[in-house]
């Protein structure tokens, strides 16, 4: 909701009446990714979805980046 609070009343006009969607930050989606790889793994334990987590977080550190709820 903190993005509603940074429209103008123009694009909040907008917003309301053609519609509104926020694009999630790349960082957000590999998360979502990753939090559904292990709930998929949980559920089914199909290692494909460890090993898929495994590899993000491999890539992140290899890069030296850090998200929280992934390997921080």
């Amino acid at each position: 909701f903190q993005y509603l609070n940074e429209l103008s009343l123009e694009e909040m006009a907008i917003a309301l009446y053609v519609g509104y969607e926020v694009e999630e930050t790349p960082e957000e989606r590999l998360l979502n990714d990753f939090k559904y790889n292990n709930d998929q793994y949980v559920s089914t334990r199909n290692e494909v979805y460890l090993m898929r987590n495994q590899g993000i977080q491999s890539a992140l550190n290899t890069l030296g980046i850090k998200i929280k709820g992934i390997n921080k």
